[in-house]
């Protein structure tokens, strides 16, 4: 919090600086390198007021004709206009991350993923810079899996506290958010939300952002039971005749699942330069891949007929599974497709489960337990895992050609195919 003598003290070698009071969010004092100092504040309307929601900025005073106390007051008059719904500031600067990026070079570079969250920019010293540096920074440099940080921070927890003072939040609001995510039966992603804010509090503390992790000391949530959810035959047989009748993109992304047991994000995300040129085998890149190993899956003839019944819907695109919602952008999340088709087969089941389905029934066709692994690119273990190279790339053929035509006999009604 700043004080009058410190504001008397402030001086700068550099064209300009600009320090701001914790008081009061976007609060602050501009010094130029010939002694002036104005105070400003930074500031979003109400979406109704300005439905883009730009950060403005007023200018009201110069220091010392302006004392701190009267700059603070006017700054609150200025928040409480804001707050009825008037835009004080409106026709004056756009973005604050543009503004900033003159003013600490390589903090905030113009990445369009950070755009895309903070379309309206952030307040300094509040949850929303901290956030945005910890993804710049660290998130999308060394973590395997950005996406699920970023779905995290823009659905539950910018929402809540972009503009909030990050040295504001305390154990009690981060145990009221995760206590309504438990009442909404989402224990799971309370734990996962729990586990990244506080990754992101101790990364803030060792950078000087921040001074305490509010999430220290919250036990654990919710115990994660082992899934245990995989398909009957006559489940199977139900999703396929019901797959069958959706015209839909995300129909084809269930079948491709559940005929080669890959991730769900794995198939959503599927380019068509991924498949080889005879259509045999998808080759999933390490990048892309949960345990960073890149992995092969060969593509029976069930499942490239399936992959080839969309290439003339989706096929003038890089990636296989896209929509018009989506703006040619591959197909992210499952979540609403699936509520629908759970209502239309008459059960519940999660993507991921379709992927289990196709183990355990490669388990009860007799295919051994490392061949199966092999099928799901699980990392081998032990000393298999430091002397084993071998791909195992025509059993897993054998196996995935297995499977197709046991789900191909079901569809037609046969029963399944036995070894």
């Amino acid at each position: 919090m700043l004080t009058d003598r410190q504001v008397k003290s402030l001086q700068t070698e550099k064209p300009q600086i600009e320090v701001f009071d914790q008081s009061i969010p976007g609060f602050g004092v501009r010094v130029t390198n010939k002694g002036r100092k104005s105070f400003f504040l930074l500031y979003r309307a109400r979406r109704a007021a300005d439905p883009q929601r730009r950060l403005r900025r007023v200018t009201f005073g110069s220091y010392p004709f302006l004392s701190l106390a009267i700059a603070r007051d006017q700054a609150r008059a200025i928040l409480r206009e804001v707050q009825i719904g008037k835009d004080p500031g409106a026709g004056a600067a756009g973005l604050y991350v543009q503004r900033r990026s003159a003013l600490r070079p390589g903090r905030v570079p113009p990445d369009s993923r950070l755009r895309e969250i903070f379309p309206e920019g952030y307040l300094p010293g509040t949850f929303g810079e901290v956030a945005a540096l910890y993804l710049v920074q660290h998130v999308w440099r060394a973590t395997k899996a950005p996406r699920h940080y970023e779905g995290d921070f823009k659905r539950d927890l910018l929402p809540r506290w972009r503009d909030t003072p990050a040295s504001q939040i305390d154990k009690r609001q981060v145990s009221v958010l995760l206590g309504e995510l438990l009442k909404r039966g989402q224990g799971s992603l309370a734990e996962s939300v729990k586990h990244r804010l506080s990754a992101m509090f101790k990364w803030g503390i060792r950078q000087g952002l921040v001074e305490a992790n509010p999430v220290a000391g919250i036990g654990t949530i919710t115990r994660r039971r082992a899934r245990s959810r995989y398909l009957s035959e006559a489940e199977i047989r139900q999703l396929w005749k019901v797959l069958d009748r959706r015209p839909h993109v995300s129909s084809v992304i269930y079948k491709l699942m559940l005929l080669t047991a890959c991730r769900p994000g794995e198939a959503c995300a599927l380019k068509w330069q991924e498949i080889s040129e005879d259509g045999d085998w998808w080759t999933l890149p390490e990048e892309r891949s949960k345990n960073a190993i890149a992995h092969r899956m060969f593509l029976a003839p069930l499942t490239r007929r399936t992959l080839d019944s969309i290439r003339k819907v989706t096929g003038t695109r890089p990636a296989v599974f896209w929509t018009e919602e989506t703006r040619g952008e591959a197909i992210r999340n499952l979540q609403h497709y699936t509520a629908q088709l759970c209502e239309e087969v008459g059960f519940s089941f999660r993507p991921h489960d379709l992927r289990r389905t196709a183990s355990t029934h490669l388990a009860r066709l007799g295919v051994r337990d490392e061949i199966r692994e092999a099928v799901l690119n699980h990392k081998k273990k032990g000393l298999r895992g430091v002397y084993n190279l071998y791909e195992y790339d025509r059993e897993k053929q054998d196996a995935l050609v297995l499977w197709a035509d046991t789900v191909s006999a079901l569809v037609a009604g046969d029963g399944p195919r036995r070894q």
